[in-house]
């Protein structure tokens, strides 16, 4: 039994190197202002799942309430491919957003001010995460032989990119 956990554990080394290695991360600062969005070009793999973490410390907390949200000065992030809009949402002061396209391409991830900000400057601190598909291993299965440990090892790499990008913070 010592052996084998050997060597699962030499197997899984190169593993988890690679699958740091798989996932990007892309840090940024902007300033926004009304009327003036912030946009970026990001090239995107489609049906790939990104996430987006973010702080905007200049920013009162989004109200929960549907009606008073109609009210409410703050930031809204939007995801533009050359087809149209993908995704939008109105941001909190801090959190995170996750989002799909069904196009490859490039894209303009854009921030901007949602409501009458009276000239108010927004601070934006936004890391963007590529996270990777989840691999189906029962069809790998039938695609490639493995051994059962050789299965193993890669079901637990994948759960520890999955873990990865659930874990990362805006504070890293």
């Amino acid at each position: 039994m010592v052996y084998d956990v050997r060597v699962a554990s030499l197997l899984l080394l190169p593993l988890l190197l690679l699958s740091l290695a798989g996932n990007s991360v892309d840090a940024l600062y902007v300033k926004v202002k009304q009327n003036n969005p912030k946009c970026f070009i990001e090239v995107i793999v489609a049906n790939q799942v990104y996430m987006v973490h973010y702080k905007s410390p200049d920013q009162e907390p989004l109200p929960i309430e549907a009606e008073a949200q109609k009210y409410h000065v703050g930031l809204k992030f939007e995801v533009i491919s050359n087809r149209g809009k993908v995704f939008e949402q109105r941001l909190d002061k801090e959190g995170r957003v996750a989002f799909t396209s069904p196009n490859n391409g490039e894209h303009r991830l854009c921030f901007n001010v949602e409501g009458h900000s009276l000239g108010q400057d927004f601070r934006v601190h936004m890391e963007l995460v590529t996270a990777l598909e989840k691999e189906d291993h029962s069809r790998m299965v039938t695609r490639e032989t493995f051994s059962s440990m050789e299965l193993k090892v890669r079901r637990i790499a994948d759960d520890i990119k999955r873990v990865q990008t659930e874990q990362v913070s805006p504070d890293t």
